[in-house]
């Protein structure tokens, strides 16, 4: 049989064309930044959200307002704290029912509970080992520095579990926190594990998105951080929490230098251990404690 030229000339091309197909898959691009190093965030005490219906607000709420602003939105009260284990000092005191919805105040002593957290959380890229301010935590390189530092964490409720425990209604919390944020990786750390082997097998990597996933950053006695009483148990400030850590260190891997890697960070709130004081079993549940935002004096 005879093979013309044109034959010969479109096998060609479709060979080409499968070649520029693989090696476009293994070696495809995506933009990135020439630098995004560091994530710096505060945290805010965590409500649950306000809904409504035609301008009421849907149960458990019970009164519905309008806010004030150019924000027009229905607001919905009574205020209600999503973690049921711990709170923080506010101007009039925290609340005395443990709860979720009371809003009970103490009058309290003028100051015994007034507002005194602070907190701060930093994720930092560190290219180096024992680098300087943050970047000397990573025991190697590349890593991602972590710190968390909140003070004033006090208790609503009393008890004790495997994550923590209350003495008493407002003391001081000691025990641990975890640390979550919702992470979207776009980077060249993929690989084709199926049959057949081709240009993006397990030996070589390719760009891709990975889909989305919840990472945790425990501040546990484990990674050399927790909660600790600070005047010594009494009502004047609640505990301060804090670690100094790297994602490296205790999620061996994670960061892989190289590779070109956007990682879009949202979502990033404090949760406690549930009433139960315990981050395992699940009932109860653990809940949003804090969660990044800013405070307007």
């Amino acid at each position: 049989m005879r093979i013309g030229k044109s034959t010969i000339i479109g096998v060609l091309a479709l060979a080409v064309l499968a070649s520029l197909t693989l090696t476009g898959v293994a070696t495809a691009r995506h933009a990135y930044p020439k630098s995004a190093p560091m994530i710096k965030t505060g945290f805010v005490p965590a409500y649950l959200q306000a809904t409504d219906t035609g301008g009421t607000c849907n149960a458990p709420f019970t009164t519905s307002y309008q806010h004030n602003t150019t924000l027009t939105n229905t607001s919905c009260a009574p205020t209600i704290p999503l973690s049921a284990a711990l709170t923080t000092g506010t101007k009039n005191g925290p609340a005395t029912n443990p709860g979720p919805g009371n809003n009970t105040r103490y009058d309290g002593v003028p100051g015994t509970y007034a507002p005194q957290m602070t907190s701060s959380a930093t994720i930092q890229y560190c290219g180096v080992v024992a680098g300087s301010g943050i970047c000397s935590i990573p025991s190697s390189a590349p890593d991602v520095a972590v710190t968390v530092n909140i003070t004033d964490v006090r208790c609503r409720v009393t008890g004790s579990g495997t994550g923590g425990g209350c003495a008493a209604v407002l003391g001081d919390y000691t025990g641990g926190l975890l640390v979550r944020a919702d992470l979207r990786i776009t980077d060249h750390v993929n690989v084709d594990n199926t049959a057949p082997i081709d240009a993006c097998d397990s030996t070589s990597t390719c760009t891709a998105t990975m889909t989305d996933t919840t990472f945790t950053v425990p501040i546990t006695p484990t990674v050399g951080g927790g909660c600790a009483t600070t005047d010594g148990g009494a009502l004047t400030i609640g505990s301060t929490c804090q670690v100094s850590t790297s994602v490296n260190t205790f999620a061996p891997g994670v960061v892989v230098g190289g590779k070109k890697g956007n990682t879009e960070i949202t979502n990033v709130a404090v949760f406690d251990p549930g009433t139960d004081f315990n981050f395992s079993t699940g009932s109860p549940p653990i809940e949003p404690y804090l969660k990044q935002g800013i405070f307007v004096p």
